[in-house]
Formats: C-alpha cells, structure tokens, sequence
C-alpha cells in the first residue's frame, strides 16, 4: 500500500506487482490460469493475495498497475532448491508417493525478462498475468532431470504418502510449542503431493512473452552454478554450455 501510495504521489509511470501462483492454492483442474478462484493455503500466499487487492484497488483508482504471477523461480544464486539436488547426488534422495503431481518451474532470467515486459508493455496495464516456464514436468521427471544435471543415477523407490504425512503432523504437534523448528513439516510435503500447473497462455497471446530455457538447460545452468560455488562436491558432470548470444541475468 505504502509503495503504491508513494509511486501515485510521485507519478511513477507505472508498478509491476509481484504476486504469486500460490494465491490459488491447491489447484485441481489443469492448467490454471489467472481466472482461477483464489484459494491461499498458508501465510505467506495470504500476504501476496493482501497486495494483490491492494494493487487491485490502485488499478481501479486509474494507477497504472500490473499484477505478476510468478511459478516455481530457480536458477544460480537461489538455493531453495539445493537440498533435492544434493539429496540426488549424494542418492539419498526418496519420491514421497507416485511422482505423478506436477510441478511448474520458471528460469530466473526468463522471469526477469518477463517482468521487463509487464513494465514496458501498452497491454500490460491493469491486467494480471502468470508467468511460466515453457511447460509443467511430472515429479518423477524433475528428478530424473535434476540426477542427470548432478551427475547421479536416477532414484529408484518411493515411500507411502500417508505415513510421512502422520510422521510430520507429530513433529509440528511436539516441536512447535516447545518454539523448535521441526525437523519435517506438512508444507515441506506439499512438494509431493500437490499439483502446480499453469497456463502462460495470456502473457504470450497478449505480451508476446514465452518462456526461453527448458527444464533441462535451467538445472543444467544451476548445477553448474551450485559445483562453482562449492555447494555441490565432487566431479562437475559434462553439461551443456551456455547458449551463444545469451546474456545471463542470474549470473
């Protein structure tokens, strides 16, 4: 509110407000896009819907606002992702049920590029948009992709949903009074057993936006982001350079 008050007050040209998919909560019918009820399932996605209104309410002001939906952000210098690549690398890692959930990610330099258009675009103004990777992967081949960026074989077996979800109700249950941060939480779970699919389908119709790095290029480039800085150990794999001509915004 503040930052919008303030941009108003100073005739800013324009605001691009970065939401989150996560305003929709758990999502059933795929792919989502930006009509999808809003659903917020903890706090954080309830702050990001808060500002969301907030931004809403400058737009119908007549303030020229445009609101961002980012899905799933990974690339070099985050390090939300570390532990799945080294849990994979160092073959200790285990798919929490069938791996079928789908899980949506999008390449930080593509992001940015696509926030540039939120702010430079005419048709931008007032509309919302979710800003995607260029598809959404099953579960089971985010993990295949990620072993095959660290150079590891492919994890075999899974573990039963149920239990480790009973597991992580009696650590919150135990930890949580006692101000303990639990060791395993239903949250964390949500990795495993909630779909994240989503449509780009209205920035590219409207913005010309699409998603340039694939899966597979994007753990590439992490990978080899994670080994330079020593986050990863051992021989880095053999993995694709950098595409010519590309400037890397994450570097």
């Amino acid at each position: 509110e503040n930052v919008l008050r303030a941009a108003e007050i100073h005739d800013i040209p324009r605001v691009v407000h970065c939401s989150t998919v996560g305003v929709h909560g758990k999502v059933t019918h795929l792919p989502v896009n930006e009509c999808a009820p809003f659903a917020p399932g903890d706090v954080y996605q309830r702050t990001k819907l808060e500002g969301e209104l907030r931004a809403q309410a400058a737009i119908e002001r007549g303030f020229p606002v445009t609101i961002a939906r980012p899905a799933g952000i990974y690339g070099p210098g985050d390090l939300r992702f570390l532990k799945l690549f080294t849990t994979i690398q160092r073959r200790r890692f285990r798919m929490i049920g069938s791996g079928a959930v789908s899980y949506h990610f999008t390449f930080v330099d593509d992001l940015c590029r696509g926030f540039m258009v939120c702010a430079e675009h005419p048709a931008a103004v007032g509309r919302t948009y979710i800003l995607c990777g260029q598809r959404y992967h099953p579960l089971r081949e985010v993990v295949e992709i990620v072993a095959e960026s660290v150079g590891a074989p492919v994890p075999r077996g899974s573990i039963p949903v149920w239990p480790v979800m009973l597991a992580a109700r009696c650590c919150e249950g135990v930890c949580r009074p006692l101000g303990i941060e639990p060791p395993l939480y239903r949250r964390r779970l949500d990795f495993f057993v909630k779909d994240r699919a989503f449509s780009g389908a209205r920035a590219e119709r409207e913005l010309g936006f699409v998603a340039s790095v694939g899966l597979r290029e994007g753990f590439a480039r992490t990978a080899r982001w994670y080994f330079e800085q020593g986050l990863l150990k051992g021989p880095m794999p053999e993995l694709p350079n950098e595409p010519n001509g590309v400037q890397t915004l994450s570097a």
